[in-house]
Parts: C-alpha cells; sequence; structure tokens
C-alpha cells in the first residue's frame, strides 16, 4: 500500500520531560524489536548532551536519534535511572548500556498522541466513525468533530483550538473532499502549526487531485491509500494507521 509506511518513530516528540524519557526508551526498544539496530549501545557523554554510537560500525541507532532528536535527547543516565536501561560498564570517556525489558514493556501502550480526525461529512463520515471507533479501542487520543462538539457551540472556533492543540492531523480525502472550504482551512491550520499530517486517500482520490499549491507540503506527506472500495482494503488502511501509532491489531 505504502513504499515508505509510517511508523513510530515518525510520530511528534511530547513536550512533557516524563513523557520524552519514555518516548525515546520506547523508540529505541521498537527499533530494536524490528531489527533496526542492537538493542545495546555506546554514549560519549559531554557537558550538555549526550553522543552516541557513532564510531561503531552499524550506527543505524544514533543516526535516529541524531535525525529525530538532535541534542536534545533525554540523557542516558536518566534512561537508566529510569529503568529502562541497565548499565554493562564505564569509562572516563564512554557507558555502554542494555535495554532492559521494562523498556521494551513500553511497546504494549500506544505512542501518546493527540489526533485530529479531518473529513468531508458527505464523504467519508462513516469512514472517519471507523477510524475513530478503532483508535478509541486502542487508547487513542483522538477528536472527531461528528462526536466532540457540543449542541450550540462556537464549532468554527472550537475546531481551530482542537487542531492547534494537537500534535498529529489525519485526514480523509475523496475526490470532492477538497471542495469543502472546511476541510481546506482546517489543513492549513495544521501546516501552520507545524502538526504531523497523515493524509488517507480514498475512493478514488489520488495526490495528483490536490492543485491547491499552498498544500504542497500536505501532498509531499507520507499518506495511505484505500486500495479499493471494499471493508478489506479499509480495513487494512486503518491497521497501518494504526501501526503508526504503535498499535499491533
Amino acid at each position: 500500500m505504502n513504499d515508505h509506511p509510517l511508523t513510530p518513530l515518525d510520530l511528534p516528540i511530547p513536550d512533557d520531560p516524563m513523557q520524552r524519557v519514555r518516548r525515546l526508551a520506547r523508540d529505541l526498544a521498537w527499533g530494536a524489536l524490528n531489527q533496526r539496530w542492537a538493542p545495546s549501545f555506546m554514549i560519549t557523554p559531554e557537558k550538555t548532551h549526550d553522543v552516541w554510537n557513532l564510531n561503531r560500525p552499524d550506527t543505524s541507532m544514533a543516526d535516529y536519534v541524531r535525525a529525530v532528536w538532535g541534542e536534545s535527547a533525554p540523557r542516558a543516565h536518566l534512561l537508566h535511572a529510569l529503568g529502562y536501561t541497565e548499565l554493562n560498564e564505564s569509562d572516563r570517556f564512554h557507558a555502554y548500556y542494555t535495554l532492559t525489558s521494562r523498556a521494551f514493556d513500553l511497546l504494549y501502550d500506544p505512542v501518546p498522541a493527540a489526533i485530529f480526525i479531518s473529513y468531508s461529512r458527505r464523504e467519508s463520515s462513516a469512514f472517519a466513525l471507523l477510524v475513530l471507533a478503532r483508535f478509541k479501542l486502542a487508547g487513542l487520543d483522538a477528536f472527531l468533530d461528528m462526536k466532540d462538539l457540543s449542541p450550540g457551540e462556537d464549532w468554527h472556533a472550537r475546531l481551530e483550538r482542537e487542531v492547534r492543540a494537537r500534535k498529529v492531523f489525519i485526514s480523509l480525502l475523496g475526490p470532492q473532499t477538497l471542495d469543502s472550504p472546511h476541510v481546506r482551512e482546517e489543513i492549513h491550520w495544521a501546516l501552520q502549526h507545524g502538526l504531523t499530517v497523515i493524509p488517507v486517500f480514498h475512493n478514488g482520490f489520488t495526490p495528483s487531485g490536490i492543485t491547491d499549491a499552498t498544500l504542497a507540503p500536505f501532498v509531499r506527506a507520507n499518506g495511505i491509500v484505500v486500495e479499493t472500495e471494499t471493508t478489506k482494503a479499509y480495513n487494512a488502511a486503518v491497521v497501518e494507521l494504526l501501526n503508526a501509532f504503535g498499535v499491533s491489531p
């Protein structure tokens, strides 16, 4: 369905310090379980940050930390203090760690990520409700206006607040979805506020159908395609979405 499927590593990094440590430990465990790197690693402690195992033959874990966290990754001693690693040995210049079972236990929980589901009621209501139901069942925090707006509420202001407060923006796109100015506005809000965007194309819609140049970053996002209009294809798309949040149905 997708040459480069989304993974939990693609999701935004939380702001809360404790959640950041848990997220790093979980990502390291996910990568080890999926054979992207070994469960052991070396770091060189610097004054303000750790330098990961750049001198080893396999630098996959170091590449991930550098690409996703830069120099802001939680310190290795915090992972150790919270029981996510064990210290094998250390000297003046290096420390050698191995992930513990506690780090791998984090994989039983979905990645915390506040999600906004954007859709056209005319084209995608049933699909949106399916996605919401599966997300709720998996324990994911998702907002859908059909379920979460109160009668009489200023829906326009509420929707903008919800987009701004979220980390991930999922847009269900059918052939006429972008005819809706409300959907286009939601997408622009998401791009403006730097959300991780995941377009989901269904009912025959393709990225070439997006002609608005201001939506170029959205077009380039790693999307999910519902290959055919069948229950099996829709379920496969939902499973791919869940996998991106670390949920294995």
